[in-house]
């Protein structure tokens, strides 16, 4: 079966009843990935802020004689690229929960393609080649070797231009 066929017979626009109808977009179950992704999106990004927070130490050093303490933060990489790793983890998440639950909301129909509007008795590609017939879309084989004509301006001698294409090649 060729590609038009099969797409002609596992169509779901068909009006009979005993047909199998393929899964649509518009279904409910998506809701529930949404909301499923939502809270991992949120588990997520919490960890991720703890991972950051983890990733950043205070060292307090006393100096002695009345002196402040010396303060350094020591910043420790694994943990911090965790958490920017986990936090655009969360973002994907929740950029597909937007998805799903347009999905699971509404669809927005398309008119059919043009490959189910060919007659399914008769694959026109196939058709097309074994009569020597060519598709209306394909272009013309006898424009692809005939050469575009020359109509830059060349000058003439006595300083008038004219263009090759109307005089023809000069002769030597």
């Amino acid at each position: 079966m060729s590609g038009a066929h099969a797409l002609a017979a596992e169509s779901p626009r068909s009006d009979n009843a005993g047909d199998r109808r393929r899964p649509g977009l518009n279904e409910p179950w998506r809701g529930l990935v949404a909301l499923g992704e939502l809270v991992l999106a949120a588990a997520a990004v919490l960890v991720g802020v703890l991972c950051w927070h983890r990733g950043i130490v205070r060292i307090d050093t006393p100096v002695g004689g009345g002196q402040p303490p010396l303060v350094s933060t020591v910043f420790y990489g694994n943990w911090m690229g965790g958490a920017v790793g986990l936090v655009t983890v969360g973002a994907f998440l929740v950029l597909d929960a937007v998805r799903e639950t347009l999905l699971a909301l509404r669809t927005r129909q398309r008119p059919a393609p043009e490959a189910l509007l060919y007659d399914t008795d008769e694959d026109p590609i196939d058709s097309a080649t074994d009569t020597g017939e060519r598709h209306p879309a394909d272009p013309d084989p006898a424009d692809a070797h005939q050469p575009e004509p020359d109509t830059r301006a060349t000058p003439e001698p006595g300083g008038a231009e004219r263009s090759e294409s109307e005089s023809g090649p000069e002769s030597s």
